[in-house]
């Protein structure tokens, strides 16, 4: 994973990305814990997520920011962690994605505006649950074959 253009506003300082798992497992959630310190208090807001495949949007979706929040709202300043997990869907190709995240606070202030790359890849088929992941996704593209227009 690689974090980039990482604007951050004078409200969240010090911030930090994890994905997990990294690289991300098509068919499997990926969960995106993002650090940092707040300096003013916190009571509300929102999260805008984008992901885009080989640079087309393809998901696009805005979250209550409060929702995000380990211990929800309202937040005091201070250290604070905001997770975003996020289904990866059983036909999602494999190769790299972007993710943006933007949030504002109650008054729509921004607090963050950040692009990640990541690598989605197959899973490994090592336990019963990836390799039925694997099936799913190859029964769905059959069907995709059979209703595709030639």
């Amino acid at each position: 994973m690689n974090a980039k253009a990482v604007t951050i506003y004078p409200i969240l300082l010090g911030v930090e990305v994890a994905l997990s798992p990294d690289p991300g497992l098509i068919g499997t959630p990926a969960t995106f814990k993002i650090n940092g310190m707040l300096k003013e208090d916190v009571t509300g807001g929102a999260v805008g997520i984008e992901v885009s495949f080989s640079g087309v949007p393809i998901f696009a979706t805005s979250e209550d920011l409060c929702n995000k929040f380990a211990g929800a709202c309202p937040r005091p300043a201070g250290p604070v962690d905001i997770t975003i997990v996020e289904a990866l869907p059983p036909i999602a190709p494999p190769g790299f994605y972007g993710l943006r995240l933007t949030a504002q606070d109650q008054a729509g202030t921004d607090l963050l505006c950040l692009t990640v790359d990541f690598e989605l890849q197959l899973p490994s088929g090592n336990d019963a649950g990836e390799a039925e992941s694997r099936a799913d996704v190859k029964r769905i593209d059959q069907g995709w074959k059979i209703i595709a227009p030639r």
